[in-house]
């Protein structure tokens, strides 16, 4: 008697369960589209700036100052070649001053040579049996003045001399910057000085 109604009945339920699943796939898809998160946009790259080249800073250079006080020349320089007597260093200025406030009155000739070590000297008389001398020494023991030896050699049967047997006939001091010239008085080295030698050098 219910066997007309079993196709009618199918049909409805069939609808429903598909019904059914219809919205069920609608809220799955649209619960997926709630909750997936949007992609976190990159930020724009922004330029970095370059940091300027490091420039080292300058290193300051030394004072090249020149000094005021006179520097002794290491060595005697022969005199210039332009008819001058004495070299314009201040050893040469030192042969000068003393040559012409102790020596040139008595002197017979001005001859400029050099020893075996290269030293400078000047021979201010030449006889038949000894020539005389001027040299440099040394600086004085207060740096302010120039030594300077006044010897006799005696010359040998050939006309020859050394220094060897060399008598001292007086020590001079030169004061650089005052441009004067004082005599010692000593005929030895262990004589003692003139008190305005001893004044002038220290010593």
């Amino acid at each position: 008697m219910n066997e007309p109604n079993r196709p009618l009945w199918q049909i409805i339920l069939a609808a429903a369960v598909l019904f059914g699943f219809f919205v069920l796939l609608t809220f799955i898809r649209t619960s997926k589209t709630d909750t997936t998160p949007e992609p976190t946009p990159t930020p724009a790259e922004s330029p970095i700036a370059e940091e300027p080249a490091h420039t080292p800073a300058p290193t300051p250079t030394e004072s090249t100052a020149e000094t005021t006080t006179p520097e002794e020349p290491a060595e005697t320089t022969a005199p210039e070649e332009n008819g001058e007597l004495f070299s314009k260093d201040y050893i040469g200025s030192g042969y000068k001053t003393i040559y012409n406030t102790y020596l040139k009155a008595t002197s017979n000739t001005l001859e400029y040579g050099l020893t075996a070590n290269g030293d400078g000297y000047y021979i201010v008389n030449d006889t038949e049996d000894a020539v005389e001398i001027l040299q440099y020494d040394r600086e004085s023991a207060n740096g302010s003045c120039g030594l300077y030896v006044y010897e006799r050699c005696e010359k040998d049967a050939y006309g020859g001399w050394s220094r060897q047997e060399a008598q001292i006939l007086n020590i001079y001091a030169y004061r650089y910057w005052e441009d004067i010239a004082v005599a010692s008085g000593k005929t030895g080295w262990g004589d003692a000085p003139s008190r305005e030698y001893s004044e002038l050098t220290g010593e």
